[in-house]
Order: structure tokens, then C-alpha cells, then sequence
């Protein structure tokens, strides 16, 4: 079978140099790499549109299961009798955060060898099964056990997501789609909220929490039945002839020709199982790894899930109401991602992630800057873009006072009747700036940024340190509060967001409306 898919990409390729040359004199004009010619535009969005909504349950059911702990919680340790224990409480928040580390880790190795479709119906089955053991758990191993099963799950989805949506949606829309996973997952956390609101007063009601879940991920299973599979994916494996029909799917009839010329211009076919964890970590791609690995990195000590996992507990230190509270912390994340959504392909990757981390970070700074911490972002050469791109820095920059609002909150130079407004209203904004750019960049731009022949193995390498550090924070993230105090911890977090802005602005290439292969081209030169 290996030797036929070779025979028929050999074949392919000693044809594709015919047509390729054929096709570039008939048109009369210069390919873009966008693999699309001048006289034929942009092919419709409409075509691949339903299969994205079809990717991005993944991300819903990721988005739900980091939220559905929120509210249910405390109903949980009381039935299954470890309340007032923030270790045991600490574990089963990020139990399921070491499964996705499992599954992260082995999602690249799992694409590679059965493709997409396969993938994400695997990645449905562990948290069908992992919902159903938490809904019907006796004790506390149980509910480890159960959450573990859907951690595997949640690792294998955002990265399964945001690859396919990378591979299927045309360059001039990438990032409007790639955002379309940023909106799911605050969907699902809203709808993981909204859910658990009667957990408190209706006994039992956190089993019910978990059995909705199964519905979305049984929907995700069946309707990827239906859905094409990956051009990129089918043409490494040497089906060139699928790749085609994928991509008449796709992009429709006229774009076939130059969709499959740009592609035999990086891809090799029958190449992606000889990627070595050696060649990704110390050989020619270490880089983009490297950048990769500490990004996902930072997202996570900037302290968002903290919010997502225990914005319930601490709105009830400080006296608020957890279900009106967390109403507007899941629409703070869907009006920033939303934002993305509108944003991503107008003015880029790179400005979102600066504008967005800046606004998480300088926003404990202002209380000790006061009037030159627009000095200190100047001195930080942060504002040396064009004049659209100030301008929404300035848009966003009201933002910088978020964490210095939950960080003032907990001074002793606030009243009481003065704290609630403080903690409350730094964590909204904290959540919308996140959500602006922090939240759906990082793994949109990595999915670009990696060359075909290597992309699903080093997403899974990078996104190997998000689940480490998401990991630790949902662990201790309650013993820190207790240990250290809010404004130390508040401080810490804002700390990581000032060094997220110094790295993505040395180091973060932008990628806005360039093909997958002109960036590949861009970032690694032929060795």
C-alpha cells in the first residue's frame, strides 16, 4: 500500500511541474502564495465555513470541562466528603489537567498516523467516557478518574482544532476562522456556568453538569463522519488524488490546480513519520519550538485559569455573588474573542498578542508608575507600528488597570465597601484583555508557523508545556492565595505578562494573510 501512495506521488510530482508551468503562462500573471491567481480572487469562505463549526466542538467541550468545576465544586467535595480540603479540591481541577497533558503529548503522533477525522473522534470518545464516570462517581477516586478520562480528551482537541482549522480554511480568512475557536471555548464556558447555577440549591444537580457534556462530544464524533479530510494531511501521505477532491471540497473547482501547485512546493510526501523528538528540540526547527513552548507558557502564568477555575471562590471571599459574577466574566471572554474574531486578519497576530498581554501586565504596574507608565511602554519600543495599531493600543490600554484593581483590592489602603468594585471589575477586564489576544493567538500562530512536515508533533510539544503549567496553577493556585495573599500572587502574575510582551516583541514573527508555505519559506530557509 506504502509503495502504490509512493508510485502515485511520484507521479504527481513529475505532473505537477508540467501543469504548474503550464497554468502560470496561461493566466499571464504571477501566482500569489496564496496559491490563488489575480483574475480568480479569493475562493468562498462559505464552502469550508460549516466544517469549522463542526472542528470547533473540540474547543467547546475543551471550554466546558475547565469551566463545569467552577460552579459545582463546592456541591461536589460536600457529596463526596473532602470539603475544606484545597489540595483534594486542587486535584480534581487539574487532574484532567495531567490527562490533556497526556493527550497533548501523543496528539501529534496520533494525527500523523490516522488523520484528522479519526483524531477528533478519538478525542470524543475519552470524554464520553470520562463524563459519564465523574456524573456517576461514589467518591473522590472516582471523580479523579472520571476527570482524568476527559482530560486526555481536552488535550487531543484544541490541538486537533486549531490544526485543522490552519489546514482547511483559505489564507485570507485563517485567522477569522482560527478565532472561531476562541469563541467556542468561551462558549462552553458560559454554557458550563449557566448550567451549573442550580448545583447550590438542588442536590445531585453537578452529575447533570456532567452528563450534557457527552451530548456536544457525541455531535463532534458524528458529524466529522462527514466532514474532508486535510489536503496537507493526505498529500504527505502520498494521496494526491484525495488531497484534490479535499480541496475541491474546500475551495471549490477553480482553486484545485493552485491549491495543489503551492502545496508541492514544501510538502513531501511519506515524511511525516520520520520527525524525531531530537529533531524538533536540538536540530533545524529548535527555534520555532523553543518560541512555541515558552509561549503556551506564559499564556498560562498570566493566571487566566486561575480565573476560570476559582472565579467562584473568590468572588465569595469578597462577598459577591458567584452566578451574577461569573455571568460577566463568560461575557468579558466572548466580547474579547469576538473582538479577535473581527481583529485578527485586519490587523494581525503580533499586534493582538502585544496589545493584549501589555494590557494584562501594565495593568498592576499603573498603580506604581501612576503617570509614566505610558513612558515605560514607549521606553519598551512597544508603540513603534503604524498609526491603526496605536490607535488600539490606545483602545485597549484601559485594560492595564485590571490587575492593579484586583491587586489594590486586597491593600489595606481600600475600604471594604470599595473592594468588591475593585476585585470584581479587575478580573473582567483582566478577562477581556485576555481573550483579545493572549487567549486564541498563541496556538493559531504556532499552527502557522510550523512547517507541514513537522506541525501536529511540535504543536503537541509546545502545548506540552501549556498543560504543565496550567497543571500547577490549577494545583496550587488555592494554597498560593492562602499562603502568599492576593496582591503577591496578583503581582506574580502580572509580572509573567510584562516578560510575555518583551518575547512576543523580539521573538514572534507576524503571519497575517501570508500562506502557510511563504511563512514556512520565511522563517526556515532551505538548509
Amino acid at each position: 500500500m506504502r509503495g502504490r501512495h509512493a508510485d502515485a506521488y511520484s507521479m504527481y510530482k513529475r505532473g505537477t511541474r508540467d501543469y504548474i508551468n503550464a497554468y502560470d503562462k496561461e493566466q499571464g500573471s504571477v501566482r500569489s502564495l496564496n496559491g490563488v491567481s489575480k483574475e480568480i480572487g479569493n475562493p468562498s469562505w462559505k464552502r469550508s465555513f460549516l466544517y469549522i463549526l463542526v472542528a470547533s466542538l473540540a474547543s467547546f467541550l475543551y471550554g466546558y470541562h475547565l469551566g463545569v468545576i467552577n460552579e459545582t465544586l463546592e456541591s461536589i467535595s460536600n457529596d463526596l466528603h473532602f470539603n475544606g480540603n484545597t489540595m483534594a479540591e486542587g486535584l480534581v481541577v487539574s487532574i484532567c489537567l495531567g490527562g490533556g497533558f497526556l493527550g497533548s503529548t501523543f496528539s501529534g503522533l496520533i494525527v500523523d498516523r490516522v488523520g484528522f477525522r479519526r483524531a477528533f473522534q478519538l478525542c470524543a470518545l475519552p470524554m464520553i467516557i470520562g463524563s459519564s464516570m465523574s456524573a456517576t462517581a461514589k467518591n473522590l477516586l472516582g471523580m479523579l478518574l472520571g476527570r482524568l478520562f476527559v482530560g486526555t480528551g481536552m488535550g487531543l482537541g484544541p490541538t486537533l482544532a486549531t490544526l485543522y482549522v490552519t489546514e482547511v480554511s483559505p489564507a485570507y480568512v485563517r485567522g477569522t476562522y482560527g478565532s472561531f475557536t476562541q469563541i467556542a471555548t468561551s462558549l462552553g464556558l458560559m454554557s458550563s456556568l449557566l448550567i451549573g447555577f442550580p448545583a447550590k440549591e438542588t442536590e445531585g444537580w453537578w452529575r447533570i453538569c456532567f452528563w450534557v457534556s457527552a451530548v456536544p462530544a457525541a455531535l463532534l464524533a458524528l458529524f466529522m463522519e462527514f466532514s474532508p479530510e486535510s489536503p496537507h494531511w493526505l498529500f504527505k501521505k502520498g494521496r494526491a488524488a484525495d488531497a484534490e477532491a479535499a480541496f475541491e471540497k474546500l475551495l471549490g473547482g477553480p482553486y484545485v490546480k493552485g491549491a495543489m501547485a503551492e502545496l508541492s512546493k514544501s510538502e513531501r510526501g511519506g515524511e511525516a513519520e520520520t520527525v524525531k523528538l531530537s529533531e524538533l528540540l536540538f536540530g533545524h526547527h529548535r527555534k520555532v519550538v523553543f518560541i512555541g513552548s515558552t509561549l503556551f507558557a506564559l499564556q498560562q502564568l498570566s493566571g487566566i485559569n486561575s480565573v476560570f477555575f476559582f472565579s467562584s471562590t473568590v468572588f465569595k471571599s469578597a462577598g459577591v455573588s458567584s452566578q451574577s459574577a461569573n455571568i460577566c466574566v463568560g461575557i468579558a471572554n466572548f466580547l474579547g474573542s469576538f473582538a479577535a474574531l473581527l481583529l485578527m486578519d485586519k490587523l494581525g497576530r503580533k499586534v493582538l498578542l502585544i496589545g493584549s498581554f501589555s494590557g494584562m501586565a501594565k495593568n498592576y504596574k499603573v498603580w506604581k508608575y501612576r503617570g509614566s507608565h505610558m513612558k515605560f511602554l514607549e521606553d519598551m519600543h512597544i508603540f513603534d507600528c503604524d498609526n491603526i495599531v496605536v490607535q488600539v493600543f490606545c483602545l485597549m490600554y484601559f485594560q492595564v488597570v485590571a490587575m492593579g484593581l484586583q491587586a489594590a483590592s486586597a491593600s489595606s489602603l481600600v475600604s471594604s465597601s470599595n473592594e468588591v468594585y475593585l476585585s470584581v471589575g479587575g478580573m473582567l477586564l483582566f478577562v477581556l484583555a485576555f481573550s483579545v489576544g493572549a487567549g486564541p493567538v498563541p496556538s493559531l500562530l504556532l499552527s502557522e508557523m510550523f512547517p507541514g512536515r513537522i506541525r501536529a508533533k511540535a504543536m503537541s510539544v509546545c502545548l506540552a508545556s501549556h498543560w504543565v503549567v496550567n497543571f500547577f496553577v490549577g494545583l496550587l493556585f488555592l494554597r498560593l492565595l492562602e499562603q502568599i495573599g492576593p496582591l503577591v500572587l496578583n503581582t506574580i502574575f502580572a509580572t509573567f505578562c510584562l516578560v510575555a510582551v518583551i518575547f512576543v516583541k523580539r521573538n514572534v514573527l507576524e503571519t497575517k494573510g501570508k500562506s502557510l508555505q511563504e511563512i514556512e519559506i520565511t522563517l526556515l530557509p532551505p538548509e
